[in-house]
């Protein structure tokens, strides 16, 4: 009888505080066996918080991220290269880095080769540019890397099917975005395990300081 009236009036809570509840940021359910979770944290994996990653987890972390960065990296200097080679076709040139075709007439008069511009010179003015290429000559079943300069009347640009070949497809710079924010996805997750380990290492030292039963 006196137990009823004294939960009515309010009389046991001043007495003895109601136990704590989700609403504290603890859940304090299973106390003693150690299995004290934090509001709002990830799912722990059973029986406990969210682990830490072990340094060989963290190692492949980062490699997957810095091949995701150098795609990426990849990804944006051959879009920025073909947008400079169609700049440059427009004037009647060719660009730095441009792939193309060298009459290498010591070989033959038709002998045309793959070669790549690494220097573009306009000593006579824009309207005369001359180029510095590099490529392979094949004689007498000899391979020799070449270097030399030359005028535009003995450079060609490369056909239009093989010039879309070496382009960069849609589907690659979907895929280096992709990447990105996957990864960008485990930095977050990453930044939560850290957050768990905090807020576990603070309820263990609450542990240590709360009363034994």
């Amino acid at each position: 009888m006196f137990t009823n009236l004294g939960a009515k009036l309010g009389l046991w809570d001043a007495v003895a505080p109601p136990a704590a509840s989700k609403s504290d940021g603890v859940n304090l359910a299973g106390w003693d066996a150690g299995e004290v979770t934090l509001e709002g944290a990830p799912k722990p994996a059973e029986g406990g918080f969210t682990r830490r990653m072990t340094p060989e987890e963290a190692e492949a972390i980062k490699r997957e991220r810095d091949a995701a960065r150098d795609a990426a990296l990849a990804v944006a200097a051959a879009k920025a290269q073909l947008e400079e080679e169609e700049r440059a076709e427009a004037r009647g040139m060719f660009a730095k880095k441009q792939r193309a075709e060298y009459n290498d007439r010591v070989v033959s008069p038709d002998t045309w080769v793959s070669c790549q511009v690494v220097g573009v010179h306009l000593d006579d003015g824009p309207e005369n540019p001359y180029y510095s290429i590099t490529f392979k000559r094949e004689r007498d079943g000899e391979v020799e890397d070449m270097e030399k300069q030359t005028q535009p009347e003995r450079l060609r640009r490369l056909p239009k099917v093989a010039k879309e070949e070496v382009k960069v497809e849609e589907v690659e710079e979907v895929k280096a975005e992709e990447a990105k924010e996957a990864k960008e996805e485990v930095k977050v997750e990453e930044d939560q395990v850290e957050e768990d380990k905090v807020e576990e290492d603070k309820v263990e030292a609450k542990k240590e300081e709360a009363p034994e039963a």
